[in-house]
C-alpha cells in the first residue's frame, strides 16, 4: 500500500456490527468505511489529548492543589475557562506576532519573559525594549489590537 507504513496494522471495529455500520451510513458516514480515511485518523490519533497539554502547560502543574473533589473541580473549570480566554487571545490579538498552535511555554517565553527598562518621565510611565524585540514581535501593533478588541456579534 503506497499510502500508509508497510509495517504497520489498523485494527477497527468497523464492519463488525451491521446495525452500527447502517446507522453510521444513514448519518453520512460513508467515509469511515474508506481505507484512506481510516489510515488519516490513525495518523491523527492523540491529536485530541495536544488541549489536555496545553491545559497542563498553562497551570505550570501535573497535579491539581487541593485535597477535596469539589475544589479540585472548581480549580479544573478556572483552568478550562482561562484556557478559552488564553486561545481566544492568540488568535484575536497576537496571531501575526506568533503562531497560533504554540503551547503556553513557547508564548510566555516569546510574548511575556522578555527584559523591559521602566522609565518615568513627565508623568507617564515607559517601558523601553529593544529594537529586536520591538521589531520582532511588533509591539505597537500589539498595542493596537490590545486597545481595540474585535466585537463580538450576537445571533
Amino acid at each position: 500500500m503506497g499510502f500508509g507504513k508497510p509495517d504497520s496494522i489498523i485494527y477497527t471495529n468497523i464492519g463488525t456490527c451491521p446495525v452500527a455500520d447502517k446507522r453510521l451510513r444513514a448519518a453520512s458516514g460513508n467515509e469511515w468505511f474508506e481505507a484512506d480515511t481510516i489510515i488519516r485518523k490513525s495518523h491523527q490519533r492523540g491529536a485530541d489529548e495536544l488541549i489536555h497539554r496545553s491545559i497542563k502547560e498553562l497551570a505550570t502543574k501535573e497535579q491539581l492543589p487541593f485535597k477535596s473533589f469539589g475544589m479540585n473541580r472548581a480549580y479544573y473549570l478556572m483552568l478550562v475557562f482561562t484556557h478559552f480566554i488564553f486561545e481566544a487571545y492568540k488568535q484575536d490579538v497576537t496571531a501575526e506576532a506568533i503562531p497560533v498552535t504554540v503551547y503556553p511555554n513557547t508564548f510566555r517565553r516569546k510574548l511575556i519573559d522578555f527584559a523591559v527598562k521602566i522609565t518615568s518621565r513627565s508623568r507617564n510611565i515607559v517601558l523601553n525594549v529593544t529594537r529586536v524585540i520591538y521589531e520582532t514581535i511588533n509591539i505597537e501593533e500589539l498595542w493596537k489590537r490590545c486597545q481595540s478588541p474585535p466585537r463580538i456579534q450576537f445571533a
